[in-house]
């Protein structure tokens, strides 16, 4: 082929190279090219002066809305501000980080050339990655998140305390329960009773009425089934509502009302100088164990395990029959009630026990686990004095320790005993992008009694801080 032939085949390839290039505006997609935006890994490089196993925070990369961030947030109070990071890609041109705050110029690092310059996370980052041809880029916002608070602290915020439910001023008397998604308040001021009724304790709304005993009853024994609300007159009978408001006498005397199981009601009754096991509708009457408690043990709270086919009602501490005390949890079982407690919290009567939950958090990976527990705390002591300890356990109340002082109770809420916790999984939402809604389970404790036996009228709301976090997805 001559010079002049093979000139004339070059340019005819040129025309028709040009002829493509011009009858399409956008550049030709190649694959490999764009994927040299696409982020294949971030973490934080090694810091134990910031965070020990800082390099072992697992970090999102997030390729359909281009966000890079950890969900499992750092401890409470971590310094964020000088971070050196590790960011690997498929191979791209360029790649800058800018450092925003409003007020301040940025501050741009160019990552392949410095990359073990600091970031500071306080400010907005954004991360530029530029395609291998110069034709692509994408940015990326990087996120450090830190929490705001102690995640794992039990906040009882003063903004949330509320009067108890009532049409009184200031109530003598109040027991609180739960049946079928209504939470039932009954006070007492001198001779009238006031019923108050919520389905919505987050907005805290009530309605209030007045419930037709027909006799004098004892308010503190007031107890639920799963279909049914009980009561103790003072002279034992036992009398039964469906709504609160219309009460009906049921052939059967009780000398306490201890549970709720199902839509069975468990109490006791006693006969000469013992007491026996009796229920509602009745069953055969069992002789209660010398150191049952036979009053002033806490409201009963039902769980399951994965070793019993059975739920249990488990109350804690109480008066014996010889008239000491007891720290014990004892649980029935459907047929019969046992100890199950090998070591206790110290004796006392009107402890407040609510199922909640407990989290450990792994320094390793800085990953968090949820466990169920069992929370108990106040009650009066053989002394007279009110114990404030909050106590945990992990094993459905066969072991108990003192909590952490994340969980203690705060010096502005009092002592007590003859509280009642209503554990209330209520609908909340966070405004970001998008309104997202998930339950969380506060914790509502009402009235109880101060070292005077004077009623406390009060209704407190807690939470352990990091349900109310918005969960990541």
């Amino acid at each position: 082929m001559t010079r002049k032939k093979f000139a004339i085949y070059l340019l005819l390839a040129a025309a028709v190279a040009s002829m493509t290039a011009c009858g399409n505006d956008e550049p030709e997609y190649d694959e490999y090219v764009s994927s040299s935006t696409a982020i294949t890994g971030f973490s934080l490089l090694k810091n134990d002066k910031v965070l020990k196993n800082l390099d072992s925070v697992f970090f999102t990369v997030d390729l359909d809305n281009f966000r890079i961030y950890n969900a499992d947030s750092l401890p409470y109070g971590t310094d964020v501000s000088r971070i050196q990071v590790s960011i690997t890609s498929n191979g791209c041109k360029a790649m800058t980080i800018t450092q925003s705050k409003d007020g301040e110029d940025d501050v741009v690092v160019d990552y392949l050339k410095n990359s073990t310059d600091s970031i500071d996370f306080t400010k907005t980052v954004k991360l530029t990655m530029t395609s291998i041809n110069g034709l692509y880029s994408h940015d990326y916002s990087v996120k450090v998140n830190v929490h705001q608070v102690v995640p794992d602290s039990m906040e009882w915020a003063l903004v949330n305390r509320r009067q108890l439910p009532t049409r009184f001023g200031s109530a003598a008397e109040q027991r609180t329960v739960e049946m079928r998604g209504t939470t039932y308040c009954l006070t007492r001021a001198g001779s009238e009773y006031c019923m108050a009724a919520s389905t919505d304790l987050l907005a805290f709304k009530w309605t209030y009425s007045t419930p037709d005993f027909g006799m004098t009853p004892q308010v503190n024994s007031l107890t639920a089934t799963d279909n049914a609300l009980y009561i103790l007159s003072n002279d034992g009978g036992l009398y039964s509502s469906a709504d609160g408001l219309a009460w009906t006498s049921c052939p059967a005397q009780m000398t306490t009302l201890i549970a709720g199981y199902g839509s069975t009601l468990l109490g006791l009754k006693k006969e000469g100088s013992v007491y026996y096991h009796v229920t509602y509708p009745a069953t055969v009457a069992t002789a209660a164990a010398a150191d049952f408690p036979v009053s002033g043990m806490s409201q009963a709270v039902t769980i399951s395990n994965s070793w019993s086919e059975q739920s249990q009602a488990l109350i804690i501490g109480g008066r014996c029959a010889d008239s000491s005390l007891t720290g014990a949890v004892w649980g029935f079982d459907g047929k019969s009630w046992a100890c199950l407690s090998n070591n206790r919290i110290p004796a006392a009567e009107g402890v407040t026990i609510f199922p909640y939950f407990s989290f450990k958090t792994y320094t390793n990976t800085w990953k968090t686990t949820k466990y169920s527990a069992l929370i108990a705390f106040g009650g009066r002591l053989s002394s007279g004095k009110l114990s404030k300890t909050v106590y945990i356990s992990l094993d459905n109340g066969i072991n108990w320790k003192t909590g952490d002082s994340k969980i203690q109770l705060p010096d502005y809420v009092p002592a007590m005993w003859n509280s009642q916790a209503i554990v209330n999984a209520s609908v909340i939402s966070r405004h970001s992008s998008v309104v997202t809604e998930w339950e969380c389970p506060y914790v509502y404790l009402f009235g109880g009694q101060n070292e005077s036996s004077q009623l406390i009228n009060f209704v407190w709301r807690g939470v352990i801080n990091r349900l109310e976090f918005k969960p990541v997805i």
